[in-house]
């Protein structure tokens, strides 16, 4: 699944979820040499440094209007389901 990670402070690096286990992902991000593994801890998403930052999907979840770029939008969900889909 293709997502858009947004780091403080204001910067957007679009990557592909390459896998997700338990609360966190791994994901390959554009122009990175490395993957990236994401946390959910708290209600929010840790970069590998532990700083917050925001993932959105490559669009909005069943029953949000398409352009809709509210918390609805955005997944900071306990668990991962909507990131990877059910039974992830």
């Amino acid at each position: 699944m293709q997502i858009t990670i947004s780091f403080p402070p204001g910067f957007e690096v679009k990557g592909v979820v390459l896998s997700v286990r338990d609360d966190s992902m791994r994901v390959a991000m554009r122009d990175w040499d490395d993957a990236a593994v994401f946390e959910f801890a708290d209600g929010r998403w840790l970069s590998e440094n532990g700083d917050p930052c925001r993932v959105y999907t490559s669009g909005p979840p069943a029953g949000v209007p398409a352009g809709d770029r509210s918390m609805a939008y955005e997944n900071p969900v306990a668990g991962l389901s909507r990131i990877c889909g059910p039974g992830c």
